[in-house]
């Protein structure tokens, strides 16, 4: 698989879909927690904060997705 970095902090499509696989790889491994290693959220807090807010929103709506008994921890990338 390629992935090609998206620089764009108004486009994060692509990380979506990417994201979305990891969950569905995630819960079906089972492991004992899983590691998100950011990259995830381009927006810097001092960017446009509606697209920083929803990029957070998209980023948690995915990944609530993991079964709440997988451990997730999240770290900045």
């Amino acid at each position: 698989m390629s992935v090609v970095k998206n620089l764009d902090p108004r486009d994060w499509k692509e990380e979506m879909v990417l994201a979305e696989e990891s969950v569905q790889w995630i819960n079906k491994l089972k492991p004992r927690f899983a590691i998100v290693c950011g990259d995830l959220i381009h927006s810097f807090p001092t960017d446009d904060p509606e697209i920083r807010q929803a990029q957070l929103d998209d980023y948690k709506k995915i990944y609530n997705k993991v079964d709440p008994s997988i451990p997730l921890v999240c770290v900045c990338g």
